[in-house]
């Protein structure tokens, strides 16, 4: 299990029994450092590890050992650019990374090595437009389930395994 320790600006990782087995990331701008980490999306089969990298406007991505393997993004409002990204849906059928960028309230998606496919979304209240879209659902298991729904805006944004987008 990998935990976001949001303060410590670190990824730290447990066995299913809750034993440490590592740590990886420190503050700062450098390749594999982080600045106020909001989420990680983990591929199911658990190879690589994707990174809100908040502070620095941009995802880094990490193999299961925290081995650094690459970065893209940066701070704007152009495609592939980031305002306080804050949420990843990872879709590993499909080697899709959906981010919520925060600040540009749209959701942008990459394929799994960072190559800007789209976006969507605007600010607003219609529907297709967000108010501070924030956190992501994760793919729970074999199964078409998502993360339980419990926001009042549409914050959160889940990927199911038959690839159906949600905003919540």
């Amino acid at each position: 299990m990998d935990v976001v320790d949001r303060g410590n600006d670190r990824i730290q990782k447990f066995d299913s029994n809750g034993k440490f087995v590592t740590a990886w990331g420190s503050h700062g701008t450098a390749n594999g450092q982080l600045n106020k980490i909001q989420d990680i999306g983990v591929y199911p089969c658990g190879h690589n590890l994707y990174v809100a990298d908040s502070g620095n406007n941009r995802i880094q991505m990490f193999d299961s050992n925290g081995k650094f393997l690459r970065k893209w993004g940066s701070n704007g409002t152009g495609s592939g650019q980031f305002y306080y990204p804050e949420g990843i849906g990872v879709d590993s059928r499909q080697g899709n990374v959906y981010v919520a960028d925060t600040g540009n309230n749209r959701i942008q998606l990459f394929n799994d090595y960072g190559k800007f496919n789209t976006t969507w979304g605007s600010p607003g209240t219609a529907n297709g437009q967000f108010n501070k879209i924030k956190d992501t659902g994760h793919l729970k298991g074999n199964s078409n389930a998502i993360c339980p729904f419990n926001s009042q805006s549409p914050a959160n944004l889940s990927v199911r395994l038959d690839g159906l987008i949600y905003f919540r």
